[in-house]
């Protein structure tokens, strides 16, 4: 969930969950795989809470804070 969270702040449309969640199944069944999507969901609806997006639109518009390797590569690639 925080990772797409992150991937629709920095610009995605869409985000690939597929193959955890392929894993999850195969490892514990349906209950494993509903599982893994409701910590997704929770993840999700907890990074809206904090950055008050009501919407994944509002996300899409939410604050940016870039560090580390991925700022040092920004500044780099501008």
């Amino acid at each position: 969930g925080v990772d797409v969270a992150h991937a629709i702040v920095l610009g995605a449309k869409l985000a690939g969950i597929a193959r955890p969640l392929l894993q999850a199944l195969r490892e514990g069944g349906e209950q494993a795989a509903e599982s893994y999507l409701d910590r997704v969901e929770r993840e999700l609806s907890t990074v809206m809470l904090l950055t008050g997006s009501r919407t994944v639109r509002d996300l899409e518009k939410a604050p940016r804070f870039v560090h580390g390797e991925l700022k040092e590569w920004l500044t780099l690639a501008a």
